[in-house]
């Protein structure tokens, strides 16, 4: 009885990656070289791709608490947050673009939300804006800041008299609901005659200016604007990623282009 001896043949699934064999027999030339044409082709792109500039504007709220009252600091912080938000508000983006317009600069709400932004610090807030022109960076950065600037300051005098006329009512109540403040001059004067017109005059101002006031109140009081400076350095440039991304998509064709070339298959024959 012999035996058989039986020889592996070689099957599709018996694939070993060049990458993976003795490190000499690797075409490591090629594969150098197609990075290194990625490199160049990734170099090649960014001429043509402008590097990003960001210029920021800086427009600075100062807080006042009065110690006894309904206003609290949690207020105040949340009314600074609140700032920000109107930098978006109709009537500032409206001036905004108009002004823009004027300067022969043609803005849009959706070139506003692309390229411009805004971040808290502090008591200020910061109005960014992005271009490839460093110079209309700054200018609508700028601009932006001053309209939001003019814009709140117009609506603070409507805020001192709601907040004054809610200040009061809060009085009133306190004259005939509070005991310990009955004996103060204010309310010894008051009688239910008085009570009730100056109740009808309070609500009548904080109807009349809510709307007006665009959220503001007393204690919050927008200061100044500073405007933008030119940015000297790019937010970012292409160049460095186009180069990269070329690089590693070098690498992959190299690789492919490698494992894709015929091998040399040695066979015994016996």
């Amino acid at each position: 009885m012999g035996n058989n001896l039986t020889i592996p043949t070689k099957t599709e699934s018996d694939f070993h990656p060049r990458l993976l064999r003795p490190f000499r027999k690797i075409p490591w030339a090629a594969l150098v070289g197609a990075m290194l044409i990625g490199a160049i082709l990734g170099f090649t792109v960014s001429l043509f791709v402008p590097p990003v500039y960001e210029a920021k504007s800086v427009v600075t709220t100062n807080m006042e608490l009065v110690p006894d009252t309904n206003i609290t600091e949690i207020m105040v912080d949340a009314e600074i947050d609140m700032v920000g938000t109107l930098v978006y508000h109709p009537d500032i983006i409206q001036a905004l673009i108009q002004s823009e317009k004027e300067q022969g600069n043609t803005l849009t709400l959706e070139d506003l939300k692309h390229n411009g932004g805004f971040e808290r610090q502090l008591m200020s807030t910061i109005i960014k804006y992005r271009s490839t022109n460093p110079e209309t960076a700054a200018h609508v950065a700028s601009e932006w800041a001053r309209v939001t600037y003019e814009r709140l300051s117009s609506a603070y005098p409507y805020a001192l008299a709601v907040s004054a006329a809610k200040a009061q009512l809060t009085e009133i109540e306190s004259c005939l609901n509070d005991a310990t403040k009955q004996s103060l001059p204010f309310c010894q004067s008051l009688t239910a005659e008085s009570a009730s017109a100056l109740r009808e005059e309070a609500n009548q101002v904080i109807t009349k200016n809510s709307s007006l006031t665009l959220g503001l109140t007393s204690a919050l009081n927008v200061s100044q604007y500073q405007p933008a400076a030119i940015p000297s350095e790019p937010l970012w440039y292409h160049r460095g990623y186009l180069m990269l991304a070329g690089l590693a998509l070098g690498f992959v064709f190299g690789v492919i282009w490698i494992e894709a070339q015929p091998s040399k298959v040695e066979t015994d024959e016996g």
